[in-house]
């Protein structure tokens, strides 16, 4: 399984762009370039980009979890911008449209 992930700056926002299958193999990485970000950013908004996302299982699915949670415990929002449609629909079935910033672009 093939990913990459790369850290931006989108305006005054910190963008985490993903790419590729999103699974357990990106735990240790995804983390590693989250806690990366300035911890005042992170208190805001960290966008995480799926335009180019193929696959998440439910492992990568407990790591974006696992972010979700660090965030918000400082009042942060984690922010899903372009997931395609299987992506989006994965993320409406398990609840997490409910919880995360959706925006399209």
């Amino acid at each position: 399984m093939s990913h990459h992930i790369r850290l931006f700056q989108k305006g005054e926002f910190p963008l985490i762009l993903l790419e590729g299958e999103i699974t357990g193999e990106i735990h240790n990485e995804l983390f590693e370039i989250y806690y990366s970000v300035d911890e005042d950013a992170r208190k805001k908004r960290v966008i995480l980009d799926f335009s180019k996302v193929d696959y998440i299982n439910s492992s990568g699915i407990a790591a974006l979890i696992e972010i979700i949670t660090s965030s918000e415990k400082f009042g942060g929002v984690i922010e899903c911008l372009n997931p395609k449609k299987q992506i989006l629909h994965i993320l409406e079935v398990i609840g997490l449209t409910e919880i995360l910033k959706m925006t399209y672009e």
